[in-house]
């Protein structure tokens, strides 16, 4: 694995208990959590757990959330990152998920889509798959904008047992564009 991926503005690392304080304050904002099943964290403990559960996907499958932080300052923007899933409620086979979560401060600017790229791209010169998967809260456009701008298109063959969503895969292969 990485020790960390660079962007043009952003530098992507493993979670670590180093930002706590800015994730904290992300994951207890009920805006952040508002497409999410409106459920967010009351309890820095809460945190420790969400980072165990991303060190065990780290050792079991060699990806996993990251954290986001600006290029510049080192100032926390939030996450971004493939998940590996082995769960039947989630899909009938094994998959990898990509997802992202940001401060209300970096919405709008363009970060989901800017490190997704850079997980496609990992994806496809590290994990070697042809496909990932992404879900967004049927209401959340702006997430939506985001898929559709990296090129993916709805599925069913996944579903997310988590929240309310609609389910995007996208194909991969050598050729993939990331524009």
């Amino acid at each position: 694995m990485l020790s960390e991926i660079v962007t043009d503005r952003c530098i992507l690392k493993p979670f670590s208990t180093e930002q706590i304080d800015g994730l904290f304050k992300m994951e207890s904002d009920p805006e952040v959590h508002r497409y999410l099943g409106n459920k967010p964290i009351t309890q820095m403990e809460q945190l420790y757990e969400v980072i165990n559960f991303v060190h065990k996907q780290y050792k079991e499958h060699g990806i996993g959330r990251w954290f986001v932080l600006d290029k510049a300052s080192h100032e926390f923007l939030g996450w971004s990152g493939l998940k590996y899933y082995d769960d039947p409620d989630y899909a009938p086979f094994p998959i990898y998920d990509l997802g992202y979560r940001f401060t209300r401060e970096c919405w709008g600017q363009g970060y989901a889509t800017e490190t997704s790229r850079a997980w496609i791209k990992y994806a496809i010169d590290h994990l070697k798959v042809d496909c990932l998967y992404a879900t967004a809260h049927p209401q959340n456009q702006a997430s939506i904008n985001v898929l559709t701008k990296l090129g993916f298109l709805p599925t069913k063959e996944i579903k997310n047992p988590e929240c309310e969503s609609n389910c995007y895969q996208l194909q991969l292969n050598k050729s993939t564009s990331l524009q």
